[in-house]
């Protein structure tokens, strides 16, 4: 999934290319700039810079589409998980109500904390004391709930913990990626703006010869 920027950002490595390959490639150019020390080791040195750039702008995208589909998994998860436990919630409070230990180790008094971690946290607890407490499941076997069925509860909330945490890992594998394009990026576009500071010097008028190198020659 591109974005507006990186639509821009890969114009920017357009340009940066263009300029340095015809540069290169151009005899009479080549010429003027290799006498400014600008000879085809250091033209091939920008070229370098700018595949490096190159790399790590598609490496950035890889890695962004990673984190789009690690929260698209994690959010899935979490309407599962959130849809059980609404309704083992719900029951335990009709089984359970009247019993202030139970409430107490359910934590079925209350809203659910606000935050993703604090209500997992909640469900954790649910689950975790349900399934410790005999009573808890003789209770909700009233209602036709078994063990296996808060097991599966249980499962549900592990799955989603496990997605929130490769979400977060492929966050920062892409925050990581951004901040390594972005400084190559930057590294080539100011190896770029010298050598079109060269080019005019070493062109002078010679507009045609300027603009093929994408750099604008006032009329």
């Amino acid at each position: 999934m591109m974005t507006e920027n990186d639509y821009s950002i890969e114009a920017r490595l357009a340009h940066a290319h263009l300029v340095i390959v015809n540069a290169k490639g151009h005899k009479v150019i080549s010429e003027a700039i290799a006498r400014y020390n600008y000879d085809e080791v250091r033209l091939n040195e920008g070229l370098e810079m700018y595949n490096g750039a190159y790399k790590l702008h598609h490496q950035r995208q890889s890695a962004l589409g990673a984190q789009y589909r690690a929260t698209e998994v994690f959010h899935k998860k979490l309407k599962a998980c959130q849809k059980q436990y609404t309704e083992h919630l719900a029951l335990a409070r009709l089984a359970l109500g009247h019993d202030p230990s139970a409430v107490q180790m359910l934590v079925l008094k209350g809203q659910r904390k606000r935050t993703i971690v604090g209500w997992m946290e909640d469900t954790r607890q649910f689950y975790t004391n349900a399934l410790a407490e005999p009573k808890v499941i003789d209770a909700l076997s009233r209602y036709n709930v078994s063990r296996e069925d808060i097991e599966q509860g249980r499962t549900l909330l592990e799955e989603l913990e496990e997605a929130a945490a490769d979400q977060e890992r492929k966050k920062g594998l892409a925050q990581k990626a951004t901040k390594e394009r972005n400084a190559a990026l930057k590294k080539l576009e100011k190896w770029v703006a010298e050598l079109i500071k060269i080019c005019r010097i070493a062109l002078g008028k010679k507009s045609q010869l300027l603009e093929s190198l994408d750099i604008h020659v006032p009329s």
